[in-house]
Protein backbone atom coordinates (compact mmCIF):
# COMPACT_ATOMS: atom_id res chain seq x y z
CA UNK A 1 0.00 0.00 0.00
CA UNK A 2 1.23 3.49 -0.88
CA UNK A 3 -0.24 6.60 0.74
CA UNK A 4 -2.09 8.79 -1.78
CA UNK A 5 -0.95 11.88 0.12
CA UNK A 6 2.72 11.38 1.05
CA UNK A 7 3.61 8.15 -0.85
CA UNK A 8 4.71 6.46 2.38
CA UNK A 9 4.45 2.66 2.28
CA UNK A 10 4.47 2.08 6.04
CA UNK A 11 1.00 1.51 7.50
CA UNK A 12 -0.26 0.02 10.75
CA UNK A 13 -3.70 -1.49 11.28
CA UNK A 14 -5.89 0.75 13.45
CA UNK A 15 -9.04 -1.37 13.50
CA UNK A 16 -9.95 -4.58 11.70
CA UNK A 17 -13.37 -6.00 10.92
CA UNK A 18 -15.35 -2.75 11.20
CA UNK A 19 -19.00 -3.46 10.36
CA UNK A 20 -21.69 -1.33 8.80
CA UNK A 21 -23.65 -1.07 12.04
CA UNK A 22 -26.06 1.54 10.64
CA UNK A 23 -27.29 0.07 7.33
CA UNK A 24 -25.70 -3.37 6.95
CA UNK A 25 -24.75 -2.76 3.32
CA UNK A 26 -21.33 -4.43 3.07
CA UNK A 27 -18.85 -6.80 4.59
CA UNK A 28 -16.61 -5.77 7.54
CA UNK A 29 -13.60 -3.68 6.49
CA UNK A 30 -10.14 -2.89 7.88
CA UNK A 31 -8.56 0.52 8.48
CA UNK A 32 -4.81 1.29 8.56
CA UNK A 33 -2.90 4.48 9.43
CA UNK A 34 -0.05 5.98 7.41
CA UNK A 35 2.94 6.30 9.72
CA UNK A 36 4.15 9.50 8.03
CA UNK A 37 1.15 11.81 7.48
CA UNK A 38 -1.36 10.10 9.77
CA UNK A 39 -4.20 9.56 7.30
CA UNK A 40 -6.33 6.47 7.96
CA UNK A 41 -7.29 4.45 4.88
CA UNK A 42 -9.73 1.62 4.31
CA UNK A 43 -7.67 -1.40 3.34
CA UNK A 44 -8.26 -2.55 0.67
CA UNK A 45 -10.38 0.28 -0.73
CA UNK A 46 -13.89 -0.69 -1.86
CA UNK A 47 -14.43 -1.35 -5.57
CA UNK A 48 -16.05 1.61 -7.37
CA UNK A 49 -18.93 -0.62 -8.47
CA UNK A 50 -19.89 -1.30 -4.84
CA UNK A 51 -20.03 2.31 -3.65
CA UNK A 52 -23.57 3.17 -4.89
CA UNK A 53 -24.88 0.25 -2.81
CA UNK A 54 -23.52 1.89 0.36
CA UNK A 55 -26.20 4.60 0.15
CA UNK A 56 -29.67 3.03 0.40
CA UNK A 57 -32.84 5.13 -0.10
CA UNK A 58 -33.17 5.49 3.69
CA UNK A 59 -29.69 7.02 4.02
CA UNK A 60 -30.35 9.83 6.47
CA UNK A 61 -28.52 12.61 4.63
CA UNK A 62 -31.02 12.24 1.80
CA UNK A 63 -34.12 12.45 3.98
CA UNK A 64 -36.41 15.49 3.64
CA UNK A 65 -36.94 17.80 6.57
CA UNK A 66 -39.61 16.70 9.02
CA UNK A 67 -40.71 17.47 12.56
CA UNK A 68 -38.68 14.61 14.00
CA UNK A 69 -36.12 15.17 16.76
CA UNK A 70 -33.36 14.32 14.28
CA UNK A 71 -34.53 17.00 11.85
CA UNK A 72 -34.76 19.59 14.62
CA UNK A 73 -31.28 18.70 15.89
CA UNK A 74 -29.92 18.78 12.33
CA UNK A 75 -31.50 22.18 11.72
CA UNK A 76 -29.79 23.64 14.81
CA UNK A 77 -26.44 22.26 13.63
CA UNK A 78 -26.93 23.61 10.10
CA UNK A 79 -27.87 27.08 11.34
CA UNK A 80 -24.66 27.17 13.40
CA UNK A 81 -22.62 25.87 10.47
CA UNK A 82 -24.17 28.41 8.06
CA UNK A 83 -23.21 31.26 10.40
CA UNK A 84 -19.68 29.89 10.59
CA UNK A 85 -19.48 29.62 6.81
CA UNK A 86 -20.80 33.17 6.42
CA UNK A 87 -17.90 34.48 8.53
CA UNK A 88 -15.41 32.69 6.30
CA UNK A 89 -17.10 33.75 3.05
CA UNK A 90 -17.39 37.39 4.12
CA UNK A 91 -19.97 40.05 3.35
CA UNK A 92 -20.42 39.33 -0.36
CA UNK A 93 -23.88 37.76 -0.50
CA UNK A 94 -23.48 37.31 -4.26
CA UNK A 95 -20.40 35.11 -3.94
CA UNK A 96 -20.62 32.08 -6.24
CA UNK A 97 -20.97 29.14 -3.84
CA UNK A 98 -20.97 25.45 -4.70
CA UNK A 99 -21.65 22.61 -2.28
CA UNK A 100 -20.28 19.21 -3.32
CA UNK A 101 -22.28 16.43 -1.68
CA UNK A 102 -25.32 18.53 -0.81
CA UNK A 103 -27.50 15.55 0.24
CA UNK A 104 -31.03 16.92 0.51
CA UNK A 105 -29.87 20.50 -0.02
CA UNK A 106 -30.70 21.70 3.49
CA UNK A 107 -27.39 23.54 4.05
CA UNK A 108 -27.79 25.49 0.83
CA UNK A 109 -31.34 26.37 1.81
CA UNK A 110 -30.03 27.65 5.14
CA UNK A 111 -27.42 29.79 3.36
CA UNK A 112 -30.20 31.11 1.11
CA UNK A 113 -32.28 32.07 4.16
CA UNK A 114 -29.43 34.18 5.54
CA UNK A 115 -29.06 36.08 2.29
CA UNK A 116 -26.71 34.29 -0.13
CA UNK A 117 -27.92 34.64 -3.72
CA UNK A 118 -25.71 32.52 -5.98
CA UNK A 119 -25.94 28.91 -4.80
CA UNK A 120 -25.24 25.64 -6.61
CA UNK A 121 -25.08 22.02 -5.44
CA UNK A 122 -24.14 18.58 -6.68
CA UNK A 123 -24.51 15.03 -5.37
CA UNK A 124 -24.42 11.63 -7.01
CA UNK A 125 -27.24 10.03 -5.08
CA UNK A 126 -29.77 12.50 -3.74
CA UNK A 127 -33.13 13.33 -5.27
CA UNK A 128 -33.13 16.65 -7.10
CA UNK A 129 -35.68 19.37 -6.50
CA UNK A 130 -35.75 22.58 -8.49
CA UNK A 131 -35.80 25.61 -6.23
CA UNK A 132 -35.54 29.28 -7.04
CA UNK A 133 -32.10 30.60 -6.22
CA UNK A 134 -30.44 27.17 -5.98
CA UNK A 135 -29.15 25.02 -8.83
CA UNK A 136 -28.85 21.26 -8.37
CA UNK A 137 -26.94 18.93 -10.68
CA UNK A 138 -26.63 15.19 -10.23
CA UNK A 139 -22.99 14.19 -10.62
CA UNK A 140 -19.98 12.42 -9.13
CA UNK A 141 -16.96 14.67 -8.69
CA UNK A 142 -14.66 11.67 -8.99
CA UNK A 143 -15.88 11.19 -12.55
CA UNK A 144 -16.25 14.83 -13.60
CA UNK A 145 -16.55 18.26 -12.03
CA UNK A 146 -20.28 19.05 -12.13
CA UNK A 147 -20.14 22.62 -13.52
CA UNK A 148 -18.07 24.41 -16.14
CA UNK A 149 -17.75 27.81 -14.44
CA UNK A 150 -15.52 28.87 -11.57
CA UNK A 151 -16.68 29.47 -8.00
CA UNK A 152 -15.63 31.79 -5.19
CA UNK A 153 -16.33 29.16 -2.54
CA UNK A 154 -16.59 25.37 -2.78
CA UNK A 155 -17.99 23.64 0.31
CA UNK A 156 -17.42 19.96 1.12
CA UNK A 157 -19.06 19.05 4.43
CA UNK A 158 -18.38 15.43 5.42
CA UNK A 159 -17.55 14.53 1.82
CA UNK A 160 -13.82 13.96 1.22
CA UNK A 161 -13.75 10.95 3.56
CA UNK A 162 -16.21 9.21 1.20
CA UNK A 163 -14.03 9.55 -1.92
CA UNK A 164 -11.71 6.98 -3.46
CA UNK A 165 -9.29 9.73 -4.50
CA UNK A 166 -9.87 12.82 -2.34
CA UNK A 167 -6.61 14.42 -3.49
CA UNK A 168 -7.69 14.41 -7.13
CA UNK A 169 -11.19 15.64 -6.17
CA UNK A 170 -9.70 18.61 -4.31
CA UNK A 171 -7.43 19.29 -7.30
CA UNK A 172 -10.51 19.49 -9.54
CA UNK A 173 -12.09 21.90 -7.07
CA UNK A 174 -8.92 24.04 -7.08
CA UNK A 175 -9.06 24.23 -10.89
CA UNK A 176 -12.63 25.59 -10.67
CA UNK A 177 -11.91 28.32 -8.12
CA UNK A 178 -11.89 32.02 -8.89
CA UNK A 179 -8.64 33.96 -8.40
CA UNK A 180 -8.99 34.20 -4.61
CA UNK A 181 -11.37 31.30 -4.17
CA UNK A 182 -11.67 29.07 -1.12
CA UNK A 183 -12.43 25.44 -0.46
CA UNK A 184 -14.08 24.77 2.90
CA UNK A 185 -13.80 21.23 4.20
CA UNK A 186 -15.30 19.59 7.27
CA UNK A 187 -14.37 15.99 8.05
CA UNK A 188 -14.01 13.62 11.03
CA UNK A 189 -10.71 13.94 12.88
CA UNK A 190 -8.51 10.83 12.49
CA UNK A 191 -6.88 11.82 15.80
CA UNK A 192 -10.23 11.91 17.62
CA UNK A 193 -10.30 10.87 21.26
CA UNK A 194 -13.53 9.00 20.44
CA UNK A 195 -11.57 6.67 18.14
CA UNK A 196 -9.28 5.73 21.04
CA UNK A 197 -12.29 5.14 23.29
CA UNK A 198 -14.62 3.26 20.95
CA UNK A 199 -12.29 1.43 18.53
CA UNK A 200 -14.24 -0.51 15.87
CA UNK A 201 -17.47 1.13 17.09
CA UNK A 202 -16.23 4.69 16.39
CA UNK A 203 -18.87 6.55 14.38
CA UNK A 204 -16.13 8.32 12.41
CA UNK A 205 -15.52 5.13 10.44
CA UNK A 206 -19.12 5.09 9.17
CA UNK A 207 -17.98 1.90 7.43
CA UNK A 208 -17.86 1.18 4.59
CA UNK A 209 -18.73 4.70 3.40
CA UNK A 210 -15.66 6.44 4.84
CA UNK A 211 -12.66 5.40 2.77
CA UNK A 212 -10.16 7.92 4.21
CA UNK A 213 -10.00 9.74 7.54
CA UNK A 214 -7.80 12.80 7.96
CA UNK A 215 -6.02 14.68 10.71
CA UNK A 216 -4.76 18.25 10.47
CA UNK A 217 -1.31 17.14 9.33
CA UNK A 218 -2.62 15.08 6.42
CA UNK A 219 -4.94 17.90 5.28
CA UNK A 220 -2.03 20.31 5.33
CA UNK A 221 -0.01 17.85 3.22
CA UNK A 222 -2.82 17.67 0.66
CA UNK A 223 -2.84 21.47 0.41
CA UNK A 224 0.89 21.51 -0.28
CA UNK A 225 0.56 18.70 -2.81
CA UNK A 226 -2.02 20.49 -4.97
CA UNK A 227 -0.98 24.11 -4.45
CA UNK A 228 -3.48 25.35 -1.88
CA UNK A 229 -2.64 27.43 1.17
CA UNK A 230 -4.19 26.12 4.37
CA UNK A 231 -5.73 29.03 6.18
CA UNK A 232 -8.04 28.37 9.12
CA UNK A 233 -7.87 24.82 10.45
CA UNK A 234 -9.82 24.37 13.66
CA UNK A 235 -11.93 21.79 15.46
CA UNK A 236 -15.70 21.47 15.28
CA UNK A 237 -18.02 19.87 17.86
CA UNK A 238 -20.02 16.81 16.80
CA UNK A 239 -21.88 15.06 19.66
CA UNK A 240 -23.27 12.61 17.11
CA UNK A 241 -19.83 11.02 16.95
CA UNK A 242 -20.30 9.95 20.57
CA UNK A 243 -23.96 8.96 20.43
CA UNK A 244 -23.66 6.88 17.24
CA UNK A 245 -20.53 5.19 18.61
CA UNK A 246 -22.59 4.09 21.61
CA UNK A 247 -25.42 3.07 19.26
CA UNK A 248 -22.94 0.90 17.33
CA UNK A 249 -21.94 -0.90 20.52
CA UNK A 250 -25.56 -1.59 21.44
CA UNK A 251 -26.39 -2.73 17.90
CA UNK A 252 -23.59 -5.30 18.08
CA UNK A 253 -25.11 -6.90 21.18
CA UNK A 254 -28.14 -9.09 20.42
CA UNK A 255 -30.03 -8.21 23.61
CA UNK A 256 -29.79 -4.44 23.05
CA UNK A 257 -30.23 -4.41 19.27
CA UNK A 258 -33.17 -2.33 18.05
CA UNK A 259 -34.71 -1.40 14.73
CA UNK A 260 -33.01 1.57 13.13
CA UNK A 261 -34.76 4.27 11.16
CA UNK A 262 -32.53 6.07 8.67
CA UNK A 263 -29.57 4.47 10.43
CA UNK A 264 -30.54 5.80 13.87
CA UNK A 265 -32.04 4.17 16.96
CA UNK A 266 -34.92 5.79 18.84
CA UNK A 267 -32.57 6.94 21.61
CA UNK A 268 -29.63 8.27 19.56
CA UNK A 269 -30.67 11.91 19.22
CA UNK A 270 -31.41 12.12 22.93
CA UNK A 271 -27.91 10.75 23.55
CA UNK A 272 -26.47 13.44 21.27
CA UNK A 273 -28.02 16.15 23.44
CA UNK A 274 -26.88 14.52 26.67
CA UNK A 275 -23.34 14.00 25.35
CA UNK A 276 -22.88 17.53 24.04
CA UNK A 277 -20.73 18.50 27.09
CA UNK A 278 -18.40 15.53 26.43
CA UNK A 279 -17.99 16.57 22.78
CA UNK A 280 -17.29 20.20 23.79
CA UNK A 281 -14.70 19.12 26.35
CA UNK A 282 -13.07 16.84 23.78
CA UNK A 283 -12.67 19.79 21.43
CA UNK A 284 -10.61 21.62 24.02
CA UNK A 285 -7.86 19.10 23.18
CA UNK A 286 -6.10 18.36 19.85
CA UNK A 287 -8.20 15.17 19.74
CA UNK A 288 -11.48 16.92 18.82
CA UNK A 289 -14.33 15.31 16.94
CA UNK A 290 -14.21 17.07 13.55
CA UNK A 291 -11.85 19.30 11.58
CA UNK A 292 -13.00 22.52 9.91
CA UNK A 293 -10.42 23.53 7.32
CA UNK A 294 -10.24 26.41 4.81
CA UNK A 295 -7.97 26.17 1.77
CA UNK A 296 -7.08 29.30 -0.18
CA UNK A 297 -6.10 29.26 -3.82
CA UNK A 298 -2.53 30.40 -4.47
CA UNK A 299 -1.59 32.26 -7.65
Amino acid sequence: MRCIICSCEEFVIVCGGVKDFEYGTYRPVDYARCMQCGVIAQQPPPPPSAIPTFYPPEYRTYQPNSRSLFSCFKKVQENALARRLAKVIGGNRRARILEIGYGGGSLLRTLKRIGFKNLSGSDFGASLEAERGIRFVRGNIEAQFPYEERFDVIIMINVIEHLLDPVEALRKCRDHLSAEGKIIVMTPNADSLALSLFGIYWAGFHAPRHVFLFNRKSLKEIGKKIGLDQGMCSLSVDPGQWSISIQNILQDVARSKTELRNGLAWYTNVLSILLMPAAILQNLTPAGTEIFCVFQKTN
